[in-house]
């Protein structure tokens, strides 16, 4: 029982953690005039969702389908998350110089869009929570 509270709890703050970033992101963009890279508040924020999405269950549950020995299952689980974190370092890298070149030849849209990624961040991960927190069962 009450191991099943506490992954009930992590389950939870999971989605958190991604409301959290959203927030961070946004008011890090947010106070920045609109013809500042925001990329290094992106970049500082990024780990604090993938290291939480290790508590995942259908991460949990595609390990156990695994068969894999005790012993790998920790090597397992931190391998996904540098997986994770390498793939949304590269997307960022990829996705911040267009961001900064939009940025330079309109103030105003490259702002916007900006604002746009950490408001949908914040959107999905309200929504994970309530998914998680209230309909689950």
């Amino acid at each position: 029982m009450k191991n099943a509270l506490l992954f009930k709890l992590l389950l939870i703050l999971v989605p958190c953690a991604a409301v959290f970033t959203g927030c961070a992101t946004k008011h890090s963009a947010s106070s920045a005039p609109p013809s500042a890279p925001t990329a290094e508040a992106t970049l500082t924020a990024i780990p604090v969702p993938g290291a939480a999405s290790a508590t995942d269950r259908g991460i949990a549950n595609a390990l156990h389908e695994m068969a894999l020995p005790r012993y790998a299952l920790g090597w397992s689980l931190f391998s996904f998350n540098v997986g994770v974190e390498i793939g949304q370092m590269c997307i960022v890298l990829a996705v911040a110089p267009l961001l900064s070149l939009l940025r330079r030849r309109s103030p105003l849209v490259g702002h916007r869009v900006v604002m746009a990624g950490p408001i949908g961040v914040i959107l999905a991960g309200a929504f994970w929570f309530v998914q998680r927190a209230f309909l689950s069962g």
